[in-house]
């Protein structure tokens, strides 16, 4: 059987995603950051942060799906960084945990702008 594991199986396509995997007949293990109701009850949950994650934490999984939405001008800087995060400790480049680094909203809109002027 599959091992699949869902990182921030909380989230709605978190939760769709678990489901499916479940449904289908896969191993399912949500990654969660805090305890959360109505998961399926199929699935294996682990509460643990996506950028508490160690490489250890993912070994054996034959999927790792992240499932990370972010719509707020707080939160969007995390989705690259989590893309950049999981690709590095699952390549083996990342071993040690590295804090998120909050912005505040006067450097998102500097740093938006530089993007911008960057495609012209």
């Amino acid at each position: 059987m599959k091992k699949v594991a869902v990182l921030c199986a909380a989230g709605k396509q978190g939760r769709c995603l678990v489901d499916e995997a479940a449904a289908r007949g896969y191993d399912v293990t949500g990654f969660v950051r805090r305890k959360a109701e109505g998961l399926n009850p199929k699935a294996k949950i682990v509460v643990k942060d996506l950028f508490d994650l160690t490489r250890e934490d993912l070994a054996g999984f034959d999927a790792v799906i992240d499932a990370l939405g972010a719509w707020t001008e707080k939160t969007l800087p995390d989705i690259p960084k989590a893309a950049e995060y999981l690709c590095d400790l699952l390549s083996g480049r990342r071993r040690t945990h590295r804090k998120r680094q909050r912005r505040k909203p006067d450097q998102l809109c500097r740093l938006r702008n530089r993007y911008d002027r960057r495609d012209r």
